[in-house]
């Protein structure tokens, strides 16, 4: 399973149900992608939030049009493109975007609605 052969071997499999499901979550990441901006959008009253949401829609849209893409070249037999490796790569890819977007929410984002309370704040009592 972890040697060279495999990962640089065959296309992986879609037609069995973990290649449906999997093609499946994909897809469902472009829709919730595109739902997340829609939303982000319309938010007017917490733009924190709204920033927040679009940097959500932009990872869910971007890796499902990806994941599609590797599962097309897969499902079409493109010898190189369609490896098992490029998944693996697309993992970690997907990973450390989730991570940059969990930091951004726990550590500068409430940084940036208390800096802009100390802000509003401030305001109050200047002319």
């Amino acid at each position: 399973m972890f040697s060279v052969s495999y990962w640089f071997g065959a296309a992986p499999d879609l037609a069995t149900l973990a290649g449906r499901v999997g093609i499946g979550v994909v897809a469902l990441f472009v829709v919730a992608g595109f739902a997340a901006r829609v939303v982000a959008a319309r938010t007017r009253a917490d733009r924190h939030a709204a920033t927040l949401l679009r940097r959500v829609g932009r990872l869910l849209t971007t890796m499902g049009v990806i994941g599609l893409l590797l599962a097309f070249m897969s499902y079409e037999n493109v010898r190189f493109l369609g490896d098992r490796f490029w998944y693996a790569l697309w993992m970690v890819g997907l990973l450390a975007w989730v991570l940059w977007i969990a930091w951004y929410a726990l550590k500068r984002l409430p940084a940036m609605r208390e800096a802009e309370r100390a802000r509003r704040e401030k305001e109050k009592y200047l002319p």
